[in-house]
């Protein structure tokens, strides 16, 4: 059976939506995940995946379950996946060159990366 593709999501539209009724989206292994409805059904409680709301959850998760184990929460976990994530891009601007304190100018090809949200 076809599967449509799911939306690449920017961690800034991830953090939007975790504010929002309904969302509790976690990211494992560059997929976002909306456990929302899975939150009373954990075994550890809903604490516990609501420390990993917003965040890249890969290393804590594989580091919880042993290989066995894993399998099986991943194959339950693909019922909630809802979209592709992608870090958020990166702006490159050029900067002007200036003497700092030891006199030395910087080079005028030095490039400053900023955060674009």
């Amino acid at each position: 059976m076809y599967e449509r593709a799911k939306p690449t999501m920017f961690m800034s539209e991830i953090k939007r939506k975790n504010e929002m009724r309904g969302y509790c989206l976690v990211i494992y292994n560059n997929k976002v995940y909306n456990v929302h409805e899975f939150l009373p059904f954990h075994p550890g409680g809903p604490a516990v995946i609501e420390t990993c709301k917003g965040s890249d959850a890969t290393k804590m998760i594989e580091n919880i379950y042993n290989h066995p184990d894993l399998k099986k929460v991943l194959r339950k976990l693909e019922r909630y996946h809802c979209g592709m994530f992608k870090d958020n891009p990166v702006k490159k601007t050029r900067v002007k060159a200036k003497k700092n304190v030891s006199g030395y100018v910087q080079s005028k090809d030095a490039v400053m990366c900023t955060w674009k949200d």
